[in-house]
């Protein structure tokens, strides 16, 4: 992960503009085994009462609980940026109360793989990929891969227009107390 802020203040008698931003881009990637060696390879789930010794040639589909595999290539780069901006206004009103304005944006941008193999949506429209081996049915609906046919590189459906206004008070009591 890599990150980047800031923030600038201005001081002028009884009052203190501040303003900032930060920048963060996550990233990770693997090989695709993460998870262990039947992500690439397959891994069975027996069935209650089987054996884990038993050889898988003897197994039968009655036997197996679950199977998982991956196809393709597991490796994978993942990666977002999220992104901030704010000001802040703060006001001594006397020497006892303080007030504080402010307004932040965030933008959190989707999440992405290095070579657009992500899915990122479901067309129910178009046509399904086994259409042609159900005669007679019109099968729709399709998996969106990203970057492929207009489709977002990213996941998700981000809102760009994350605003948060901030306000408060502070209120000092005695030498050593403060109250927010």
């Amino acid at each position: 992960q890599s990150r980047c802020l800031d923030t600038f203040s201005v001081n002028g008698g009884r009052q203190c503009l501040q303003w900032g931003g930060r920048a963060i881009h996550s990233s990770s990637g693997g090989l695709g085994t993460e998870l262990g060696s039947g992500f690439v390879l397959g891994q069975f789930t027996l069935k209650t009462g089987i054996p884990a010794t038993t050889p898988t040639s003897a197994l039968t589909i009655n036997d197996v609980a679950r199977y998982t595999q991956s196809f393709g290539n597991a490796n994978y780069n993942v990666s977002q940026w999220l992104t901030a901006l704010f000001v802040q206004d703060n006001f001594r009103l006397n020497n006892k109360i303080t007030i504080n304005a402010g307004l932040r944006w965030e933008h959190e941008g989707g999440v992405r793989e290095e070579h657009n193999r992500l899915i990122v949506g479901f067309n129910q429209t178009a046509a399904s990929p086994i259409a042609g081996q159900v005669p007679g049915l019109d099968l729709k609906g399709a998996v969106q891969s990203a970057g492929v046919n207009g489709a977002p590189k990213s996941v998700g459906d981000y809102n760009s227009n994350k605003w948060g206004p901030r306000g408060g008070i502070a209120c000092q009591e005695g030498s050593k107390r403060a109250v927010r």
